[in-house]
């Protein structure tokens, strides 16, 4: 409503995607989203976003937390509606007062926490009114220039590439669940000697919008 600028507004609309949302139906204050970027900046860790976890996960331990990896989880223990930890596939019970769970909501509240609980049949009721958000479809591509014939385009850290009919997109992935004809395309491609063995090669990461599952 607030621009008559058609460029502007198909900008405005990618950010609606990153949380799988139709930009035509989603809340103004996903727009806080591109207000950070332009008062704050964007800013690429070296190496790439996995370094965040490693960084991470190295800071804890130490401070003492112990971390376990390829332990999946199939129940958090709730007794009397108190948390009392979880249970992993294992059959091992890791006892907690405090579980954080920061897997996606459907999967917390119909597979790991009990139907017996009163509380959670509350949010299972939200959340079976919700609308699903869309998928994507992601190539990690890593180029070696001195292998490829022709010129290679120089590109950007971040590059959208828009189709001719952008509204078509979106009622492809919400009104036909139908991937899309001719899709946005989003290029990252980081000039960051850290995520490549040599300069004459390049790391993308490409991005489109896809239909649920």
């Amino acid at each position: 409503r607030f621009t008559s600028e058609e460029h502007l507004k198909m900008i405005i609309d990618r950010y609606a995607t990153y949380s799988g949302s139709d930009p035509r139906r989603a809340p103004a204050p996903l727009l806080t989203i591109p207000f950070i970027e332009s008062a704050f900046g964007a800013w690429h860790i070296t190496g790439g976003i996995a370094q965040l976890s490693t960084q991470l996960g190295g800071r804890a331990r130490e401070l003492g937390v112990e971390i376990n990896l390829n332990s999946p989880v199939s129940e958090i223990v709730i007794e009397n509606g108190t948390t009392r930890g979880i249970k992993l596939t294992n059959g091992n019970l890791i006892k907690s007062d405090v579980v954080v769970a920061n897997a996606d909501a459907k999967l917390v509240y119909e597979k790991l926490i009990p139907k017996s609980v009163k509380k959670a049949k509350r949010e299972r009721k939200k959340l079976k009114k919700l609308t699903p958000s869309f998928s994507g479809f992601s190539l990690f591509i890593a180029l070696d220039n001195s292998k490829i014939s022709g010129e290679v385009p120089k590109l950007e850290h971040h590059n959208i590439y828009f189709p001719k009919d952008y509204d078509a997109e979106f009622a492809a992935l919400f009104e036909e669940n139908m991937p899309v004809a001719d899709p946005t395309i989003y290029i990252s491609a980081p000039k960051d000697s850290e995520m490549v063995p040599n300069e004459k090669s390049e790391s993308w990461s490409v991005l489109v919008n896809a239909p649920l599952h």
